[in-house]
C-alpha cells in the first residue's frame, strides 16, 4: 500500500516526464490497487494481510487482464487459461482448438468449436467432455 503511495507521490513530484510515461504508471498503479483490493486486507492493527479466499473474478496477471483462477474441482486448480480441444476419436485428428478464461463453464467456447466444425463441413455425432483433464473428443460424421 504504502509503496504504490510512494510511487504516485514521485509521479506527482517528477513534472518532466513524458505524458505517456505517466499514463502508463497511473495505467499499472490502478492495476496494482485492483489485485490488492481483492487479495490484501489490513488487520485491526494497520498492517497489510493476505484475504481468505477468492474474489470473484479474481484477476491474476498484471500482464494479461483476461486471465482467471478457476478450479475444475474441489483438489484441482487451474490458473489463467483453459484449453479445449476437439479430437475426432476415429481418425486421430484435431478438428478444433479453444481457450477459455480458467473461471468460465466449458460450454462458452461451444460457439465456436460448432464454427470451426461448420467450416470444415463436419457434423458432430457425439460429445465425450473431460475424458482428460478438459480435452473433449468427439465422434465426428
Amino acid at each position: 500500500m504504502e509503496v504504490l503511495n510512494a510511487v504516485e507521490f514521485k509521479l506527482q513530484e517528477t513534472p518532466e516526464l513524458k505524458s505517456e510515461t505517466v499514463e502508463e504508471v497511473n495505467e499499472n498503479i490502478s492495476i496494482a490497487r485492483e489485485i490488492q483490493k481483492q487479495d490484501v486486507e489490513e488487520t485491526v492493527e494497520g498492517s497489510p494481510k493476505l484475504k481468505k479466499g477468492v474474489a470473484k473474478d479474481r484477476r491474476i496477471s498484471i500482464e494479461d487482464p483476461q486471465m482467471r483462477h478457476g478450479r475444475k474441482n474441489k483438489h484441482l486448480k487451474i490458473n489463467g487459461y483453459k484449453p479445449h480441444v476437439l479430437t475426432d476419436l476415429d481418425s486421430g485428428l484435431v478438428r478444433a482448438v479453444g481457450v477459455t478464461p480458467a473461471n468460465v463453464p466449458e460450454a462458452t467456447v461451444t460457439d465456436d468449436i460448432e464454427a470451426d466444425l461448420a467450416a470444415q463441413s463436419v457434423t458432430l455425432k457425439e460429445l465425450h467432455i473431460d475424458r482428460s483433464l478438459l480435452l473433449p473428443q468427439a465422434v465426428l460424421i
